[in-house]
């Protein structure tokens, strides 16, 4: 497909696109909050090949229990952050040669984020107000309609969230364990999420540190479940994530399995999505 860039040319748009704009953000704010041993330093995203999917890009085949799926790259991003392991920028390249940039700015108090549309150079900007660990408790400024609203303990882990769209969860042991969306109107209602997790296993490190550091486990299953005074019964969409660890134990490959078995999300059911990690220990 003549839109989409060879893995090469991702890498070097990243790069170039990082030491241009890295020395645009400054840090003002002590923050308490000690950061992970390890931080995440790329992401790569692939997505199942389909209908809904159709990029070539870097192109692998994922065996998930006894079938074969052929995935490809739809996003890679480039992180970096500062020596308390507050992150400083993000770099954002996605199929389709479209590109976008984050830039974190860290004042007294607040944090400043402003995302850049790369591809037709449209901006938007949101201010979040930070606690005296240096998480994120109050939106002050943004583009959503309704306000964040956050709490933690002292280790850092969500005690309560509201969250962009002004929809409480419920956290337990620093995980989220339910989120409820809301649709009004004939035919909708409440799609309940549920989230299941290994409690044997540390949670990925945050890449946004001043959200926190939920999850505290590894997250292996949600579902949605909607029932509807139109339907028979109910309709139930399951995600189940497998992990790939290196030889300290490290994440380095997530993998997400959709079934989908009333369309509650388009009908994407046996959708894969697979994430590779790469770290940076200071």
């Amino acid at each position: 497909m003549r839109k989409l860039l060879t893995y090469s040319a991702l890498s070097l748009a990243l790069l170039i696109s990082y030491n241009g704009c890295k020395k645009q953000t400054e840090v003002e704010e002590e923050t308490t909050l000690k950061p992970p041993a390890c931080l995440i330093a790329t992401k790569t995203t692939k997505e199942s090949v389909s209908s809904y999917q159709q990029s070539q890009l870097d192109l692998e085949t994922v065996t998930i229990g006894n079938e074969s799926v052929q995935v490809s790259t739809t996003q890679k991003s480039v992180y970096s952050y500062d020596t308390k392991g507050r992150i400083l920028t993000e770099y954002n390249a996605y199929s389709g040669a479209k590109y976008d940039s984050v830039l974190y700015k860290y004042t007294a108090g607040a944090v400043t984020i402003r995302t850049i549309n790369l591809t037709d150079k449209t901006f938007q900007t949101e201010v979040l107000k930070l606690n005296k660990q240096g998480l994120a408790e109050k939106l002050i400024n943004g583009p959503f309609p309704t306000s964040y609203n956050a709490s933690y303990d002292q280790d850092g882990y969500l005690t309560s969230l509201t969250d962009y769209y002004g929809v409480p969860e419920k956290i337990e042991n620093g995980n989220v364990i339910q989120w409820v969306f809301t649709l009004e109107g004939p035919g909708t209602g409440d799609f309940p999420y549920i989230y299941s997790y290994d409690l044997t296993k540390p949670g990925l490190p945050p890449i946004k540190l001043f959200y926190g550091k939920s999850p505290r486990n590894l997250r292996t299953k949600y579902t949605v479940q909607q029932t509807d005074y139109k339907q028979t019964g109910p309709v139930k969409y399951t995600v189940t994530y497998t992990y790939v660890f290196d030889d300290i134990g490290r994440v380095k490959r997530q993998i997400e399995e959709e079934k989908d078995s009333g369309y509650i999300f388009g009908g994407n059911d046996g959708k894969v999505t697979v994430t590779d990690f790469t770290y940076l220990c200071p």
